[in-house]
């Protein structure tokens, strides 16, 4: 019986190598398994690192952002008053320039535009303003509050996450549906979340073969790096907004330190000229200098809350960091308490 012999023998051979076939299978499966559980845990730590990193810059855009409708509410709002009390020709404002810091008569409009519309933002959000709202204000100056959402709704009417999102889609330049970059534009403008959809762990457990499902383990870790390394960027970029927030919520503390005294003194020599307005030309030289080095302050000041911290790139802007130079430049030239 040498047939039936020689089947049974091939039968086992078959057999064998459908064994080790099946056990190579579940080995490429466990290691698909492994790589794309150690992937999928990688990308979800970096967005938990990137989360936090979002939350702090929105924390010190909003306290920028609050520093930045103090001084405008007050601060600002007093130099405005000073200039208002003294009549300046065109060719006297000129005298009125500091190197660095431009003073004209539609600056002047421009900073009372300003200092109102943050007092009359207060006076409204009496109730407190909402953390995206300040966040939007301390990234993007008066300039926020004043936009409107794609809906036409004046941004600064809107609260909570309603606020947050219409700032965000604002900031990228307007709805999608506008022709703007939406929420995803200012997001990535804040520095916040990674623009792009969130990678999903892919069925690899329910692969036809397991040679498929460890190729496509693969693949998707190489991808889970990618984004890592963008999220990498993007918490590097909320770092240094953070930073340039900082730096320029000092400069604007320091303007204040400077701008008060002189204010005071500004005030009280108008206080004793009466109520009416003052002719520059009638004003004694050091009236006259003490009148220039107020409104070059507060013009210094108004460049500093309303510069932009960011392009729509989520990048520093050379702006911000001229308008800090120039007031500091500024700051340094008066000594302090003088008045």
């Amino acid at each position: 019986m040498p047939i039936p012999l020689i089947l049974a023998g091939a039968a086992v051979l078959v057999g064998g190598v459908g064994l080790v076939g099946v056990a190579s299978a579940a080995t490429d499966m466990s290691k698909a398994k492994d790589i794309a559980g150690k992937a999928k845990t990688r990308l979800e730590e970096a967005q938990e690192r990137l989360q936090r990193a979002g939350d702090q810059t929105n924390e010190a855009l909003a306290k920028l952002g609050r520093a930045k409708l103090a001084a405008s509410s007050g601060t600002l709002k007093r130099v405005v008053a000073v200039a208002d009390r003294v009549h300046v020709g065109k060719d006297q404002m000129k005298m009125a320039i500091v190197p660095g810091i431009t003073v004209t008569p539609e600056t002047v409009q421009d900073m009372k535009d300003i200092a109102f519309k943050a007092q009359d933002i207060l006076t409204a959000a009496a109730g407190g303003l909402t953390t995206g709202a300040l966040a939007g204000f301390g990234a993007a100056g008066l300039a926020f509050t004043i936009g409107t959402a794609s809906t036409g709704t004046a941004i600064g009417a809107l609260s909570g996450a309603a606020a947050t999102n219409a700032a965000l889609a604002w900031l990228g330049g307007g709805a999608i549906s506008a022709g703007g970059a939406g929420m995803a534009g200012g997001t990535a403008l804040l520095g916040g979340l990674v623009a792009g959809p969130a990678l999903a762990i892919m069925g690899i457990a329910a692969a036809i073969k397991a040679e498929k499902g460890l190729t496509e383990a693969t693949a998707y870790a190489a991808e889970v790096d990618v984004m890592v390394e963008k999220m990498k960027t993007a918490i590097f970029k909320t770092r240094a907004i953070d930073a340039r927030s900082a730096q320029i919520g000092k400069t604007i503390r320091c303007l204040e330190a400077r701008t008060k005294p002189l204010l005071q003194g500004a005030e009280a020599m108008l206080d004793a000229r009466g109520q009416e307005k003052v002719n520059y030309g009638d004003l004694a030289d050091h009236e006259q200098a003490l009148y220039k080095t107020v409104l070059a302050l507060g013009g210094a000041l108004y460049q500093v809350i309303e510069v932009d911290i960011t392009n729509e790139l989520g990048e520093l802007t050379a702006a911000s960091a001229q308008a800090m130079r120039d007031a500091n430049g500024l700051i340094a030239s008066v000594p302090a308490g003088s008045a």
